[in-house]
């Protein structure tokens, strides 16, 4: 990312730069300053060494900010975001959610999603006060729900996974406690659900310390700048009743529901959500062509829009249709789309595909990833995982041990973020394919999970450990298999040396684990620690 956007300056706060972004910066010509060197100059600008004319002056249609996503090609790709449309999502969001000046926002997300600047900006922008959490604990469960108790919390935004997991594995109390000051709940990032309102509807009837926050859920890809619709969902009496939907258009924003060639389609009806007006992004960096492709004119644009410049639409590749009240319902993705969303998460899963391809060297011919469910009724915590499906190239590894050898050693070194990588790998003689001579990427979700004529094998250990397993570390051994799905668990042989990363473990079910070694053992294990000591 450095090297693609060429930043002028890179700050960082770790105590000795990394070797990687050293050379990267090195390669774009960023200077590096540390914040410790920030804070041991009179201002920041002695220490950048700009002035402020030379930074010159910044208008409203200029790039506030470069978001990276997942990309199809391999490789993220950067949405440079405008400064007018970050300033319309925080008029509308602020009108929308009624927010004054007294309120206390939870900043617990990482600046890489955007519900990041969700928490900031609405709380720069209205006077308010931003609780800043410390970034090894945005994650703990018990932490943060005692956060929103202690701090008096007044407004969180968060995916319904971490409302789920602060529900789930937080302080039930301090939960409680807060419904006296928590008024606003908003959600987005990933589809809302019924066991969402649910877990609002528990909270809510807890206890005597109020009838629990207003719950608001909005929609909106990153390249329309946070969000373009907006609601507020009723979690009272007979919710279930009624169709979860993403709201009306926020101000500002154009929302149509789209046939293929862009015409309107009627109420009720399936089609391309496509949106337009202030915050539609300038496109994507140093990418024109996918640029051209997904921002495109749009031809119902209004006068007084036409005049502010808003004269683009992003086609989002969502699925949707509207209501009779004008409200718009979410219902899935384009055909043969492989965009997702994974514990909040936006994936592509091309994007995967083409990097294990890319770091096979051409061993493998073809790698399709899906994603899976768990089928072990005793797995409640159940938000899917990743797994690859691959063909290797004729004469290449004959023997199945061969060939699962290699693919355990490419994930290992797979140059993808820790939620990127498929749990497990599996090699089939052949894909499925649709009579079209496509790939059935629905067939593939549905092949076995299992390693045919071979036993299970450990996943490539830098020290291989074949000692019993302790006492302790065979009670840890049951409380990893419940927490990973068993048709990935049973794949892998568990060593004292074996990695919890490395056997269908994620950072949300990390949560799940240092809850049930709390319950188990009576210790309290941060979160860090379990990052930096994950092997069994």
């Amino acid at each position: 990312m450095v090297q693609h956007s060429e930043p002028h300056l890179v700050l960082w706060q770790e105590e000795k730069i990394g070797n990687v972004l050293q050379e990267a910066c090195n390669v774009s010509g960023a200077r590096t300053v540390s914040i410790s060197e920030l804070t041991s100059h009179e201002s920041i600008s002695s220490a950048v060494d700009v002035s402020s004319s030379e930074l010159g002056e910044v208008y409203a249609k200029d790039s506030a900010m470069i978001m990276y996503t997942s990309g199809s090609t391999g490789t993220p790709k950067g949405i440079l975001l405008a400064h007018e449309g970050l300033r319309n999502w925080v008029e509308a969001a602020l009108h929308l959610f009624e927010i004054g000046r007294d309120e206390t926002f939870l900043q617990q997300t990482s600046c890489s999603f955007d519900m990041c600047f969700v928490q900031i900006f609405l709380a720069l922008c209205s006077g308010g006060l931003l609780c800043l959490t410390p970034t090894k604990l945005r994650a703990d469960a018990t932490f943060i729900t005692e956060a929103i108790a202690t701090e008096n919390i007044t407004f969180t935004g968060a995916t319904p996974s971490e409302y789920s997991n602060w529900h789930r594995y937080g302080d039930h109390r301090a939960l409680s406690q807060s419904l006296s000051h928590w008024r606003t709940a908003l959600t987005g990032g990933e589809a809302t659900t019924y066991a969402t309102l649910e877990l609002f509807s528990s909270l809510a009837g807890s206890g005597d310390y109020g009838n629990g926050p207003r719950f608001f859920n909005v929609y909106g890809p990153t390249e329309t700048t946070i969000g373009a619709t907006g609601t507020e969902l009723e979690y009272f009496g007979d919710f279930k009743s009624a169709e979860i939907h993403v709201g009306k258009p926020l101000a500002g924003c154009l929302v149509y529901v789209m046939d293929e060639r862009l015409q309107p389609v009627p109420v009720g009806i399936q089609g391309e959500i496509v949106i337009g007006g202030a915050g539609v992004a300038r496109g994507y960096l140093k990418n024109q062509e996918l640029s051209s492709e997904r921002f495109v004119p749009n031809p119902l644009v209004p006068q007084h829009y036409r005049a502010k410049g808003w004269t683009k639409m992003h086609r989002t590749g969502d699925i949707g249709r509207w209501r009779e009240d004008g409200a718009l319902l979410i219902e899935g993705r384009k055909s043969g789309d492989t965009q997702i969303k994974l514990r909040g998460l936006r994936i592509d899963l091309a994007e995967i595909e083409n990097s294990i391809l890319r770091e096979s060297q051409n061993t493998l011919a073809q790698v399709v990833v899906s994603v899976r469910h768990s089928t072990q009724p005793s797995v409640q915590f159940n938000e899917g995982f990743l797994v690859a499906h691959v063909k290797f190239q004729p004469g290449v590894f004959p023997s199945r041990g061969e060939q699962q050898a290699f693919l355990n050693e490419l994930l290992a070194r797979l140059p993808l973020p820790q939620y990127m990588r498929p749990a497990a790998a599996f090699p089939v003689e052949n894909l499925p394919m649709m009579i079209s001579g496509k790939l059935n990427r629905k067939a593939v979700a549905d092949l076995p999970l299992e390693q045919e004529g071979s036993s299970s094998l450990a996943y490539l250990q830098r020290v291989t450990d074949n000692r019993p397993l302790t006492k302790t570390e065979a009670r840890l051994k049951d409380l990893w298999e419940a927490c990973i799905s068993d048709d990935i668990s049973k794949q892998y042989a568990f060593e004292p040396n074996t990695d919890f990363f490395h056997v269908g473990g994620n950072s949300t079910l990390l949560l799940k684990l240092q809850y049930d070694i709390r319950r188990n053992f009576d210790v309290s294990l941060t979160l860090l620690d379990m990052f930096q000591y994950s092997t069994l």
